[in-house]
């Protein structure tokens, strides 16, 4: 089926890791231009490089730029570089992200805000600056990379529940300030995902949780990106915005 997603321009934060990398891959599948947003090291980015090559894809469909997310002026001049180039921006989605596996009462109030800043203030920071480019389009779509976590508090994630908790309510009151506009915001959760960062944040808990899902395993990355690429898409979710879906095999029933 053809998602009408062809030479739109894609930007993925958090493009280094798993969702984020299979984020770009389900977008260049579909003929997106891509712009994988790292950190610090561009060596990170190989991988999906080597990976587009293999597939045939153009490095003309990948534009990666390096910005520094808790920064405000690494966020404008990324965006400026992404507008300049281009001359707008179709779809965001933000999968940068930070785990963090402690007890409440042992963290750090220099780790509370550390992950916050990742998690939450980020996201706001870089959307409201491309939401920027949107609104002279009229027309664009943002897809926020939350978790089941941030729906379903669990015990020795607190700091990382309710940054993820943010990130669905920002999302949902975004949906509603710039529906006018025609622009569509909607949060996806995953669960128990195949990823480093899933792996450390459940690294005691791994059995049971997948014990817990309904479906009896761990989903994969995949499956997460072909959800956000059918949420960015205008020809399957038109009529999608502040909603929340759940990728979880079950685990929160």
């Amino acid at each position: 089926m053809d998602l009408a997603l062809r030479d739109r321009v894609v930007v993925v934060t958090g493009a280094t890791g798993g969702i984020g990398g299979a984020i770009c891959k389900a977008f260049l599948q579909e003929g997106s231009i891509v712009v994988p947003i790292y950190r610090s090291s561009r060596e990170k980015l190989r991988p999906l490089f080597e990976w587009a090559g293999d597939q045939g894809i153009s490095e003309e469909s990948l534009f990666p730029v390096e910005v520094e997310l808790s920064d405000s002026a690494s966020c404008r001049n990324g965006v400026a570089a992404i507008a300049e180039r281009f001359g707008t921006i179709d779809v965001l989605v933000n999968c940068a992200g930070q785990a963090l596996e402690l007890p409440f009462m042992l963290t750090e109030e220099e780790q509370w805000e550390e992950v916050m800043a990742v998690n939450l203030t980020s996201v706001a920071r870089f959307t409201r600056l491309v939401v920027k480019q949107m609104y002279r389009a009229k027309s664009g779509a943002v897809v926020n990379v939350s978790s089941v976590l941030g729906l379903r508090f669990g015990r020795g994630t607190v700091a990382y529940a309710v940054s993820k908790a943010g990130v669905v309510r920002f999302s949902q009151a975004l949906a509603l300030e710039v529906g006018p506009k025609g622009i569509r915001v909607n949060t996806v959760c995953p669960g128990v995902i195949g990823t480093s960062m899933s792996q450390n944040l459940t690294r005691r808990l791994d059995e049971k949780l997948q014990e817990m899902t309904a479906l009896r395993r761990v989903g994969t990355p995949e499956e997460v990106s072909h959800t956000v690429v059918f949420l960015s898409s205008e020809k399957t979710a038109s009529y999608i915005t502040g909603a929340t879906v759940v990728i979880d095999g079950g685990i929160s029933i």
